[in-house]
């Protein structure tokens, strides 16, 4: 009788979730507007509050990377695929954007906002590096959200093919922002948090990022997978496989995410929630991930119903997962997901 009670309960707060959800989501259409804001707007750069989230595929938006900074999204992606001498986004190379290159959809935008937020009149040294104020304190830069200025935006560049052509001319087009100090990097001694944080997914070349010296500004999308399963240390160095080499190399020095398949790594949900061993597989992982200094991420979860999206995003929050991989920005963005709903999360 209890099991039934329960089904029935679980089932009516589906159904209440959802009719929220759908409710939310026609209120305020304005969110995303229908032309390109301009870059000196405040539509993108006030009253805008950061959430760790995620937006996944952001190029499929009506506007790439305004409506995810617009919701308060701190990561975007973009597939990448070589095109000549120009970095092309899309999903496939049949749905390619014609005319639109990750430089004019991601990498100008972004240096238009922070520049806006940055005055010329802001004082950089010839590396790039933002020099200490005469009274000592620090001159950081201005991130993309004003409301919390310290915020980095990372932008999650997906290689698809060619890795060694697109890494060239990725650290090529990066050079405007690097050269303003925008960019997150590592000195050699520690790492240095600024506005943008560029992550390499995919069929990134790991090695590439290993080699950047002396200072590295592009970093790795570690397989979450590669840094559960280290190879025993009595396995001879020689012995080992190349995927097994870099995963004893991942550290927050040159990697930061760790992600995963959620459907792989943790499981399908056949009963609705977690299991009791499920939730302690997803709790080893989120260890594993922080113990080398990384922010986990899962892909793959479930999207419907939303009643079920919503208890996943509230249990990964409360684990301690640091981003959500979403798709629904406005409905991720507009809840308190360390809050507890009114069912039973275990």
């Amino acid at each position: 009788m209890l099991l039934v009670i329960f089904g029935l309960l679980t089932l009516l707060s589906l159904a209440w979730d959802s009719a929220l959800s759908f409710l939310v989501e026609k209120q305020d259409p304005s969110i995303f507007p229908g032309h390109h804001p301009s870059s000196f707007s405040s539509w993108f750069t006030h009253g805008v509050n950061p959430v760790p989230c995620h937006s996944h595929n952001d190029y499929w938006r009506r506007i790439p990377l305004y409506s995810a900074v617009a919701a308060g999204c701190t990561s975007v992606e973009a597939d990448v695929w070589l095109d000549g001498d120009e970095l092309r986004v899309g999903h496939s190379r049949k749905t390619i954007l014609q005319g639109q290159s990750l430089r004019s959809l991601y990498l100008r935008p972004i240096l238009e906002m922070l520049e806006y937020n940055n005055p010329s009149s802001v004082n950089l040294s010839k590396s790039g590096v933002y020099e200490r104020r005469a009274d000592g304190s620090n001159n950081d830069p201005v991130g993309i959200f004003v409301n919390d200025p310290a915020q980095t935006l990372v932008l999650l560049i997906d290689f698809k093919k060619d890795p060694e052509q697109i890494w060239s001319l990725l650290v090529e087009q990066l050079a405007p922002l690097r050269d303003r100090g925008f960019l997150t990097h590592f000195n050699g001694s520690e790492m240095i948090h600024r506005p943008v944080t560029i992550v390499d997914t995919g069929d990134a070349p790991f090695h590439r990022i290993l080699e950047s010296a002396p200072i590295r500004d592009i970093f790795f999308d570690a397989p979450l997978s590669s840094i559960l399963h280290t190879p025993s240390s009595l396995k001879k160095e020689s012995d080992l496989t190349q995927r097994e080499k870099d995963s004893l190399m991942i550290s927050a020095e040159n990697s930061y995410y760790a992600s995963g398949d959620f459907h792989k790594i943790v499981g399908s949900l056949a009963l609705g929630r977690l299991t009791q061993d499920q939730l302690a597989r997803l709790r080893e992982q989120v260890k594993a991930a922080h113990a080398r200094g990384l922010k986990i991420r899962y892909w793959g979860t479930p999207k419907w119903p939303v009643g079920l999206r919503h208890y996943i995003w509230r249990v990964l929050i409360r684990e301690n997962v640091d981003v959500l991989n979403v798709d629904d920005l406005y409905g991720a963005t507009r809840q308190d997901w360390q809050s507890r709903g009114w069912w039973i999360d275990f």
